[in-house]
């Protein structure tokens, strides 16, 4: 095997190289970005001051319903895509999409848009 030949091969596998781990980081954001949804996960309880003057629990713990999440985020980045892009000279004629990502369901689309012309 020439020179040639090897420096052919060696180019190859380095690119192979860049596109594995270019592959892996992305992988690896996505498993950041399902493992900090989890982790910031909120909610809300009721609690009542007792004789002690201490706080405790009262009620149950509540969270938001995926339903209601959905919602709430698809309202905000609306009212973003409303005021930022849909009648921006910097962003016309560009086919947009809102999209809601949760662990549980992953990325999905909840709206496409175009922008004005």
């Amino acid at each position: 095997m020439n020179i040639e030949n090897k420096i052919t091969i060696m180019e190859k596998t380095i690119d192979n190289m860049e596109k594995t781990i270019s592959k892996l980081n992305k992988e690896l954001k996505n498993a950041n970005e399902k493992l900090n949804l989890h982790i910031n996960r909120k909610f809300s309880d009721v609690k009542v001051l007792n004789k002690r003057n201490e706080w405790e629990d009262y009620s149950g713990k509540f969270y938001a319903t995926d339903k209601e999440t959905d919602d709430m985020l698809f309202k905000k980045a609306l009212k973003h895509y409303n005021t930022y892009f849909k009648d921006s000279e910097w962003h016309r004629n560009k086919h947009l999409g809102i999209f809601i990502t949760s662990f549980k369901d992953g990325n999905k689309i909840k709206k496409q848009m175009i922008t004005g012309k």
